[in-house]
């Protein structure tokens, strides 16, 4: 029911001219995706913290896995999206043939979208709320053009910035230099004596990491 009442609300606003807006500055044309991709890789370049190396190969990983995700999605649980399942569309037929449906979980663009922003929010936590604002925006865009379900929308964000940490880790497993971006309860490993650091990827955490805890 939620589901339906979202994308009725989203329907009926409807507009060929706020479509055409959307569909290039966080639809699927490829501005949203460059945008992210190559903030992340400016930054590394710039900043060289986490370096450009492990930053692009994080970008290659959690792009693989969110797409990795969308076929399991759609060998496993075909969802029919609002454009197909339901009979009166808003939706100009020109539109649905711009951004052809498949299936509607997980939904593709909120994936990757996610997926790039998940890698931004890793190596550059400043820059981890406006990163995850405009892939939640990302997310709801298929919304308007009928292309996803309001709960597949959730489900591919969520799983795009899984899909994200989950690059990030692996990267920091075989690139030290890459282990400052990977958040989450693993740091806590710092906390630990100077001598139990040795060996582990805890040990190329920044010092401020250290002093907090």
């Amino acid at each position: 029911n939620a589901d339906i009442w979202v994308w009725l609300q989203l329907a009926a606003r409807f507009d060929p001219a706020a479509a055409e807006t959307l569909y290039y500055a966080l639809g699927p044309a490829g501005p949203l995706y460059l945008g992210l991709g190559g903030l992340a890789v400016g930054l590394a370049w710039w900043r060289r913290r986490p370096p450009l190396g492990p930053t692009l190969l994080a970008l290659v990983v959690a792009v693989a896995l969110a797409l990795e995700l969308r076929w399991l999605g759609e060998q496993l649980f075909f969802r029919a999206p609002p454009a197909v399942q339901e009979a009166e569309n808003p939706v100009p037929t020109y539109w649905q043939e711009r951004w052809p449906v498949g299936t509607s979980f997980p939904d593709r663009h909120a994936l990757v979208a996610a997926a790039l922003a998940g890698v931004v929010a890793g190596g550059w936590r400043a820059l981890a709320l406006p990163a995850q604002v405009v892939a939640a925006a990302a997310a709801v865009t298929p919304l308007y053009f009928g292309v996803a379900w309001v709960s597949d929308a959730l489900a591919a964000y969520i799983l795009g910035n899984l899909a994200a940490l989950g690059a990030w880790y692996a990267v920091a497993q075989f690139v030290p230099s890459a282990a400052a971006a990977v958040p989450g309860p693993l740091a806590a490993s710092a906390a630990l004596p100077d001598s139990a650091h040795s060996g582990t990827w805890a040990a190329y955490l920044p010092e401020s990491a250290f002093r907090a805890s």
